[in-house]
């Protein structure tokens, strides 16, 4: 068993879900989440793998507001073909047509974008209210009762759900939304989603709010490119008397680093203004991280990137930098 394999091994994250303020830190059962927001343009702009897949015709039709809950990394990769896109015809009931229009999936997320055909011309909006998505094997992937879950038993595999942004109306009947999942590293591979709604909300233009229940159930399969391993694992090349160990992971969707501290050092007094100064770094470029996950019990720390592409090609090595440490810097070697 090698490095990265025996840390991702112990790196077990089960965290529960919690929608969290700017600069504002939440313990759930000894995790905490560190989530902040950049007014400025940060110089870092998307991430882009390059995998040399394609899926889909004229990609071009495709790359404005795809998925209306998204990364730079993600919309990057579509703009560079990672996509599936999906020709079904829409699943009628109530008078509500729904279908899945385009995914993405790799080792760290899934989003999915749904259309939705209805004819009512005072509707403003509209979303699932009640819905689940599992596999082939009936492993759930995301259930909407456990979006506000307390214990880390009850989620299933993702660890984090983006439905942030409001559906967008299309055209007179169309309307889009999607859902964007961030998925446990050890999670199983799988083939097929499927999706079982049985109530939608609809939203009026004078603000009143009607559920809609009923029955829509459908199916994707993954395409086989998609489900294959297209990331990038990096492991630690240097000494750093804070830290044990350190692994990444490059995908098309964003990239994660999860470090491990001796126990010279406790994460848990590290301040915001000492996490906002952690840069990954390439000669003089650097990338400030989007958000942080805190294991407190074990010492780890897990850094998400969802926009490194002015740092990274793929290079061989990257440096991380805790600027608030007298030893602040280690260097990832590609695997």
């Amino acid at each position: 068993m090698n490095d990265f394999d025996k840390l991702e091994k112990d790196i077990k994250l089960k965290i529960a879900i919690s929608e969290i303020d700017d600069e504002n830190n939440e313990r759930i059962n000894a995790k905490r989440i560190v989530v902040w927001q950049r007014v400025a343009v940060v110089a870092c702009i998307c991430l882009f793998l390059t995998t040399g897949f394609t899926f889909g015709k004229n990609i071009e039709e495709y790359l404005k507001n795809i998925f209306i809950n998204s990364t730079e990394a993600i919309d990057k990769a579509v703009e560079n073909g990672y996509v599936q896109t999906e020709e079904m015809e829409y699943t009628y009931d109530k008078n509500i047509g729904v279908k899945v229009d385009s995914l993405i999936l790799d080792d760290l997320n899934l989003d999915v974008s749904f259309c939705f055909n209805v004819n009512d011309e005072n509707l403003k909006s509209i979303r699932f209210e009640d819905f689940e998505i599992t596999t082939e094997t009936g492993k759930v992937v995301y259930k909407s009762e456990l979006e506000y879950a307390n214990t880390v038993e009850e989620i299933p595999i993702y660890n984090s759900v983006n439905l942030w942004n409001a559906p967008e109306k299309v055209t007179d009947t169309i309307y889009k939304d999607s859902i964007l999942l961030g998925l446990k590293l050890d999670r199983e591979n799988f083939k097929e989603l499927y999706f079982d709604i049985s109530s939608i909300q609809k939203e009026y233009n004078n603000g009143k709010q009607e559920t809609v229940y009923g029955s829509w159930k459908f199916n994707v399969i993954i395409d086989d490119k998609m489900i294959q391993n297209t990331s990038q694992k990096y492991i630690l090349n240097s000494k750093n008397k804070y830290v044990e160990n350190a692994t990444a992971i490059l995908a098309p969707s964003g990239m994660i680093i999860n470090v491990k501290f001796s126990n010279i050092i406790n994460i848990d007094n590290f301040s915001m203004e000492d996490l906002q100064s952690i840069y990954l770094k390439n000669g003089e470029k650097s990338c400030n991280v989007e958000y942080i996950e805190e294991d407190i019990i074990n010492n780890i720390m897990i850094l998400h990137y969802n926009n490194i592409s002015n740092i990274t090609d793929n290079e061989d090595e990257l440096i991380l930098d805790f600027e608030f440490l007298d030893e602040n810097e280690i260097i990832l070697k590609k695997l």
